[in-house]
């Protein structure tokens, strides 16, 4: 499949809310085809964390939404869903996620929910690892995107 050059000149900024990422090869996956959209790819450092089944500890998660928001990148996508993200909402300041457009899907949809109520901008949208991390891509799924 020849792929879009969607993402041409825009910033992509890929962190872990929710479930721990743990396959390597389809994290890598969703990365270069990502980067073969056309998007410039920044990952959190906390990208792949683990603690139990969640990517990385409460606080470890909530930071890395703030550095997402603080990337000045234009996107943020989940790298999956899973659980843990409505644990962080009673902690979140929602100031400090106003700006990029936020994605995902799953777990996902309890940040977009709720930040709605804060003018937090989201979209019901493919993840890195279920959806742009499959070995053959969902053509519906990357029209609509």
């Amino acid at each position: 499949m020849t792929l879009p050059r969607i993402g041409e000149g825009r910033r992509l900024y890929l962190c872990s809310p929710s479930g721990a990422v743990l396959d390597s090869a389809r994290l890598q996956r969703g990365i270069d085809t990502l980067g073969a959209l056309g998007f410039a790819i920044e990952t959190d450092p906390d990208l792949c964390c683990r603690q139990q089944r969640f990517a990385g500890t409460d606080v470890q998660r909530l930071s890395a939404l703030y550095r997402a928001a603080a990337s000045g990148c234009e996107l943020v996508m989940a790298s999956r869903g899973g659980y843990g993200l409505s644990r962080l909402l009673p902690a979140i300041d929602w100031q400090q996620l106003q700006g990029p457009i936020w994605l995902g899907h799953s777990d996902f949809t309890a940040l977009a929910l709720a930040g709605m109520r804060h003018d937090i901008a989201s979209w019901n949208a493919p993840m890195l690892l279920y959806d742009f991390g499959a070995e053959a891509l969902d053509a519906t799924m990357l029209r609509h995107f």
